[in-house]
This record gives C-alpha cells, structure tokens and sequence, in this order.
C-alpha cells in the first residue's frame, strides 16, 4: 500500500496523524467530496474527516514536531496595517482596495475594503465573504502610527 501526504489533523477536542489516502490509490472510496479527507491513521484505520468540523489541517514532513524548533515570523516587529487586496465577485465585478489587516479580516463573515479607485463612486464597502469568487493579495501597505500629544 502506497502511502500518502503525512497530515495532523486538529479538531477541538483531539488529534488524528496519519496519511491522506487519494481516492485512486484505494478503489472503495467515493470521489467528488472536496469537503472530506480520507485519512489512514496511524493505527491503521481509515477515517474520513469533513473539514468544516476541524480546526485544521497540517501537512507535515514529520509527525512529530521538533521541540527545539523556533518559528520563522518574517512580520513579528514590523507593523502591517493595511492588505492591498483585489476581489472578484460572484458576478464577476472586480474592485481593488485596502483592508485593515488583522484576525477580524480573517474570522469575520465580512470586511471593510476602502477603493483604491479615486474615481469611483464608493469610498467604503462591506464585503460579505460568501459572495466572493476570488480574493488576492497584492500587497502591503505600511502606514506611519499617529502619535497622539499632549495638550499643554
């Protein structure tokens, strides 16, 4: 048996390592579910997993972590404000702007986009997330932090 991508897989209340078993590799599984992985744990049993209801998946080069390890975070000191960002509608309108750049753009339903177009007629936008087909960053946007000062 050929085995597959090595995968952690986290849920809220545990964690499955194992293989992602590709739907040609083993006859019995259905294909044409985007929404579900099959894993073959390590113990050797097959378990499909419906993403919605995990946290995440990690593709990993080993399954267990090197704790002496330390994250790379190429942005830690540097502030990022703003995302310059380019979307597709459903419908296919397309509208360059910024956003704020912070979990709420992550987590959220929606977002706030500010046109990057000066001749358009929207200043602001709401985004709602599930009627987007695309969504691509273009860039960063640093800005300058306004430091309030006293009165005398």
């Amino acid at each position: 048996m050929t085995q597959g991508t090595k995968v952690i897989v986290h849920f809220v209340d545990r964690t499955v390592k194992g293989h992602v078993v590709h739907p040609d590799v083993e006859e019995d599984i259905p294909q044409n579910r985007p929404d579900v992985i099959r894993i073959r744990r390590l113990d050797g049993i097959l378990e499909e997993v419906t993403l919605a209801q995990t946290q995440g998946v990690s593709f990993v080069k080993e399954f267990e972590a090197n704790s002496s390890h330390s994250n790379l975070l190429f942005y830690n000191l540097v502030p990022m404000e703003q995302l310059w960002v380019r979307i597709t509608f459903k419908d296919e309108t397309v509208i360059e702007g910024m956003v704020e750049n912070g979990p709420h753009f992550v987590l959220n339903p929606g977002f706030m986009l500010t046109p990057t177009d000066p001749t358009g007629n929207s200043h602001l936008l709401y985004v709602t997330k599930t009627q987007l087909r695309d969504l691509k960053v273009l860039g960063l946007r640093h800005g300058t932090k306004k430091v309030a000062q006293e009165l005398p």
